[in-house]
């Protein structure tokens, strides 16, 4: 079976280029129209998740290892498993009093959805709405004046669109908002009826034709996703990692009464798994046609001390990524890792 290559893992659609590589053109044209444009981003495949009820702020407390979103909040939200692993990160949400909305990987809905289940007490009601909702995305820097035109309508009545998540109308279309912000990337998320789908695409169409609005995929996703320093669960963070090996020390709130998995969190030794961290490839070194098919060792000297778990090259040229490191490691800020049979210097940035 082939490993994930470094260059951009999330492409679905690759040619061949003159080079014998991977020709990844098309995702550098997406990555333009994301930072000067505007794009349509289909995020259908996600896995979404609403949590109401009377003790349902109750319930997302203990659940989540951070306090639990606001009204109109979004925030990304760890959970630990039982041995005080980590088990997801979900972006969480409070779009109405006493209504949570979750989203996550699409490959792990029903993962997470046992994993909600399996620690739901009080009166809690938890709806997977993966399979009944579709989501249509709006991104880069004339997304808002797009929606404008169209018009937003919050549930309170409000035209202004909303800094978090709110329930209301696009146009005449029923839809749950979701802001997500990646580094200097803002993504408008509309979480709809699946027979809305087409109508929502159109407007979408219409209003940001005079922007040259365009489709956007997957390869905009890794480049934003790797840029603003987002590591995935399942892809960079293994399951049931300990979450301080994986991420940075105020990730997860210690200071909340209590949360699922924290009294094994604070017993469990830190330092016995993999470490993640952070690398850049600067601009002046990377070459458009770099893609590894491989293990991509990450090296100090000739010494392996882990590999690559996701890269992708950004709108500025430079690559960013993501690798485990051995435990017993303290890798220096400069390594290199191994691309088309080279060491290639990479400088290790914080999480």
């Amino acid at each position: 079976m082939k490993n994930r290559g470094l260059v951009d893992n999330c492409l679905q659609e690759k040619k061949s280029s003159p080079r014998g590589g991977i020709d990844n053109s098309d995702a550098r044209s997406e990555i333009e129209a994301l930072y000067s444009g505007v794009g349509i981003v289909d995020l259908t495949s996600r896995g979404k998740f609403e949590i109401s009820g009377p003790d349902a702020c109750n319930f997302m407390n203990l659940r989540l290892a951070v306090n639990a979103p606001g009204i109109n909040d979004v925030i990304d939200a760890p959970a630990l498993d039982r041995s005080g692993g980590v088990t997801a990160i979900w972006r969480t949400s409070q779009p109405a009093e006493g209504i949570f909305y979750l989203t996550g990987p699409g490959q792990y809905a029903q993962r997470d959805f046992d994993s909600l289940r399996s620690e739901m007490s009080g009166s809690v009601r938890i709806i997977n709405l993966t399979c009944d909702r579709d989501v249509l995305a709006i991104a880069g820097p004339l997304a808002a004046v797009v929606l404008t035109k169209i018009g937003w309508r919050g549930g309170n009545g409000s035209k202004q669109l909303p800094s978090g998540a709110d329930d209301g109308w696009i146009g005449e279309i029923p839809a749950r908002l979701v802001l997500t912000v990646r580094g200097e990337v803002v993504i408008w998320e509309f979480h709809i009826l699946k027979e809305d789908r087409s109508r929502l695409y159109e407007l979408f169409l219409t209003a940001g034709a005079s922007f040259q609005i365009t489709d956007i995929g997957t390869h905009m996703l890794a480049s934003m996703r790797a840029k603003a320093g987002v590591p995935m669960i399942g892809l960079d963070i293994p399951f049931c990692a300990h979450p301080q090996d994986v991420g940075p020390p105020s990730w997860i709130h210690i200071d909340k009464p209590d949360f699922v998995g924290k009294s094994a969190y604070l017993a469990r030794k830190l330092g016995i798994g993999s470490r993640l961290v952070r690398f850049m490839i600067s601009r002046s070194i990377a070459e458009p046609g770099w893609i590894v098919e491989g293990g991509n060792r990450l090296l100090v000297s000739d010494k392996s001390i882990g590999h690559v778990t996701s890269a992708s090259f950004t709108n500025d040229g430079d690559i960013f990524g993501f690798a485990l490191v051995d435990p017993d490691t303290d890798p220096p800020n400069v390594c290199t890792v191994e691309i088309l049979g080279q060491a290639v210097e990479v400088c290790l940035i914080p999480l």
